[in-house]
């Protein structure tokens, strides 16, 4: 291609609408990557910044781990010299070989940028870390009004806090995985501040022990891992998918669940069904005895069964006497 932006006939993917060269550098698959092209002309200096997708992580043309502040840096410089009013992706994924440069500071700033951004998915992996915190780093997460679908990996050291007020009013996909959250926080976000969501996704822990509340007229599918709960309440009026992991002690109201997925409990958690259909088209249930008792009781037919019990080990103890 000829430097200086002319169009002749060595340069005539420069020369295409922009339209075009967005769908070229999309392909590219890194915005790291699609920032390159910027060498090849004058044409191409300030494209990448309007393409609507920021895929920033950890690939191959990534900065070595030798370096890992240099790569938390790109993806600032990124974030700052991006010009499209809109993002319909936003993908920011840091490996582990980063963590120790990663600062909640640092994450909340990205979250500022995909609220005013983000109009489709928002993604933000960052490695859970290692061992219990000793204390809790706050991360705002601001009201991402225009979010489809956002999907969070937190440290366990962070506690996500979220405004008092305002609603994620286009979110229709929601995945909080590790990290904190205060357990009214938590409830005003699933069942006030979202109201349009259908697929939710939670595994994390309550900085206090405390009651959470899922109400909700739109949801369809729930997976619950909830650690440091005296409580979960689960009214769901259009609920059809339910996934529980460990010990689960609650009270679940939906009429039209058809699959259940269960995976842990023990003899001192306790759930309770108040409205849900009697018939299920799947049932799977991973552990002890005492909890597949208690769930089979719950329905009076189901189309597909599947367990998987836990059954304890018994050691006999043979005597032989010598004659």
């Amino acid at each position: 291609m000829e430097e200086g932006g002319g169009h002749g006939a060595g340069d005539r993917i420069s020369s295409l609408p922009d339209d075009i060269l967005f769908s070229i550098l999309l392909r590219i698959g890194s915005t790291r990557a699609a920032a390159r092209t910027s060498v090849l002309s004058r044409r191409w200096r300030h494209v990448w910044a309007d393409v609507p997708e920021l895929i920033l992580d950890g690939g191959p043309d990534a900065p070595t781990p030798s370096s890992p502040a240099s790569f938390l840096n790109i993806i600032d410089a990124a974030l700052d010299a991006h010009a499209a009013p809109t993002v319909q992706r936003l993908l920011i994924a840091v490996s582990e070989a980063y963590a120790d440069a990663i600062t909640n500071g640092r994450a909340a700033s990205w979250l500022r940028f995909a609220a005013k951004r983000v109009a489709g998915t928002l993604s933000l992996l960052v490695p859970r870390g290692l061992g219990w915190p000793s204390s809790l780093l706050p991360v705002e997460l601001p009201v991402c009004g225009r979010a489809k679908r956002i999907t969070l990996q937190l440290r366990d050291a962070w506690r996500l806090q979220t405004p008092p007020d305002g609603v994620f009013t286009a979110l229709t996909a929601l995945t909080i995985l590790f990290g904190r959250m205060e357990g009214r926080e938590l409830t005003a976000l699933v069942s006030t501040q979202c109201p349009c969501v259908r697929d939710l996704k939670l595994s994390l822990s309550l900085v206090h022990v405390s009651h959470v509340s899922v109400h909700s007229d739109t949801l369809r599918s729930l997976q619950l891992c909830i650690s440091n709960s005296s409580q979960v309440e689960v009214i769901a009026q259009r609920l059809e998918k339910l996934c529980v992991y460990d010990t689960f002690t609650g009270r679940i109201s939906a009429p039209k669940l058809s699959e259940l997925f269960w995976t842990g409990g023990n003899a001192n958690g306790s759930h309770q069904f108040d409205v849900v259909s009697r018939r299920l088209r799947l049932l799977e249930i991973v552990g002890l005895r005492s909890i597949t008792k208690s769930l089979l009781q719950q329905f009076d037919e189901v189309e597909e069964l599947k367990l998987f019990m836990s059954i304890p080990k018994v050691y006999m103890l043979i005597w032989k006497e010598s004659l």
